[in-house]
């Protein structure tokens, strides 16, 4: 017994601190922007697109769906929080009951997120964006859980536009891909140099594959196309890209069709295939 002693201890240290089990084979985090710069409109067709995501969640595996405001603490409370657990027995009324169930617990998670923003919108709301430090606490929530066997989905539903006081930011500068009171908007040049000298603390890509990264645009096109304004859609995504080699990933990875989803609508690979309905 004295000689397995020390094998015994090796084994225990070597697993480290228990981690949280997720007990879903699908976890999916997503981030919403209910920050001053989003409106009703802009917050309907947001609830929307989740909405729709949430409905369709696969029917062949345990999954969790957690909900979180973009600009929060990784230990802020979600928005919402939901399990759902798999179809049981696969017949027809099992299947048609699992899929009503899904839409009365996508129309609680969209009453949920507009409750949120108007509770926040009833006194004046911070009109930063801080999405780089949303990643990286997203980072942070999953490295203490148990990831395995586990698959896991990142979503971002914002108008994508950073825009964060060098007092809140990652970037340790004041960081605005839009004008805001007393600061101009800088060049994309300019935006791209600050990137080049940022490093993650926790980088997001340990844990969230390119083809389970979706950043979904939901601002107003006129407004991202006025190169007075804001950056232009073409520089948004150019400097996503840049932000995301910081991340971890590869340069290429925006350019493959598994690859990271930017895009104003919901990818198709978010949606149930016909065979599964």
């Amino acid at each position: 017994m004295k000689l397995l002693l020390p094998f015994l201890l090796l084994a225990l240290i070597s697993c480290g601190p228990d981690k949280e089990n997720f007990n879903s084979t699908q976890y999916t985090l997503a981030y919403v922007d209910i920050s001053d710069s989003q409106d009703s409109t802009s917050i309907a067709k947001m609830t929307d697109q989740i909405f729709t995501v949430f409905a369709n969640q696969p029917l062949d595996m345990d999954c969790r769906f957690v909900v979180r405001k973009i600009g929060g603490k990784s230990g802020d409370s979600p928005i919402y929080d939901q399990t759902i657990s798999k179809l049981k027995r696969d017949t027809d009324r099992e299947r048609n009951n699992h899929i009503t169930t899904l839409i009365a617990m996508g129309l609680e998670l969209k009453k949920a997120i507009r409750n949120e923003f108007d509770r926040l919108h009833t006194k004046p709301v911070s009109m930063e964006t801080c999405i780089c430090n949303t990643l990286e606490n997203a980072a942070t929530i999953l490295a203490q859980k148990n990831t395995e066997n586990t698959k896991l989905q990142l979503l971002i539903f914002s108008d994508m536009l950073e825009e964060c006081k060098e007092k809140s930011s990652f970037f340790k500068t004041d960081f605005f891909m839009c004008k805001a009171d007393g600061i101009p908007l800088k060049s994309i040049e300019d935006l791209k140099t600050i990137v080049q000298n940022y490093e993650p603390q926790t980088k997001i890509s340990q844990f969230i594959d390119p083809e389970n990264l979706y950043l979904i645009n939901t601002g107003q096109p006129e407004y991202q196309t006025n190169k007075t304004t804001c950056l232009n859609d073409q520089d948004l995504k150019s400097i996503w890209e840049e932000i995301m080699v910081k991340m971890g990933y590869k340069s290429d990875d925006f350019c493959t069709v598994n690859g990271i989803c930017f895009s104003n609508e919901i990818s198709d690979r978010l949606l149930r295939k016909d065979d599964d309905q």
